[in-house]
């Protein structure tokens, strides 16, 4: 994902690493890059950061969220 090409924004954030990546597969799959942040930090670190962050370019994000929520 080229990060410099478009302002991002997280659209929802996670405590297990797993539901994020298939939320970001599923965004992936319809046609959405989707970026991970914070999944480095370890599970007692991602608690105390406010957990594992989900982005998306800021176009991206309303679809995106329509997307999860369904």
């Amino acid at each position: 994902f080229n990060k410099k090409h478009a302002a991002m924004q997280t659209i929802r954030t996670y405590m297990n690493s797993v539901e994020a990546e298939m939320d970001r597969q599923l965004l992936e799959n319809c046609g959405i890059q989707a970026f991970i942040a914070d999944d480095n930090m370890g599970s007692f670190l991602n608690v105390a950061i406010g957990g594992i962050r989900l982005m998306v370019a800021d176009a991206d994000a309303e679809k995106a969220t329509q997307i999860l929520n369904q």
